[in-house]
């Protein structure tokens, strides 16, 4: 099982080199896994360790909710990474921004494919 420290330093790397997106927090743990980072590790346990970046000023999250009950989840989480070239503000503003648009963009694909029977 992988350190939340491995974990951390891996989301941040992550994070960083695609810092133009956001990404859903389980999309984000599902790729960590698949570069063989965060193995074994529950989703909160991920959680955890973006929280600390949160805590850290790297990245921004935003909790979104979603009554459907077609789905599993209780709500969605999206992260991205905050540009740490950009003042502050400016640089929260943006990652908001990037996660507001990938919400927008989830909702609207799930409402176009969507079909309550």
């Amino acid at each position: 099982m992988e350190s939340r420290a491995v974990v951390t330093s891996a989301a941040r790397e992550l994070l960083r080199r695609h810092g133009e997106e956001a990404f859903l927090v389980l999309e984000l743990a599902a790729q960590l896994r698949a570069r063989g980072v965060a193995e074994g590790l529950s989703d909160d346990e991920v959680r955890a360790a973006l929280a600390t970046l949160r805590e850290q000023g790297a990245v921004c999250m935003s909790h979104y909710h979603w009554a459907d009950p077609h789905l599993s989840l209780a709500g969605f989480e999206i992260v991205s990474a905050v540009d740490p070239s950009l003042p502050e503000q400016q640089a929260q503003d943006a990652a908001y921004a990037r996660i507001e648009a990938a919400w927008s963009r989830w909702l609207r694909a799930f409402l176009a494919s969507h079909r309550c029977s």
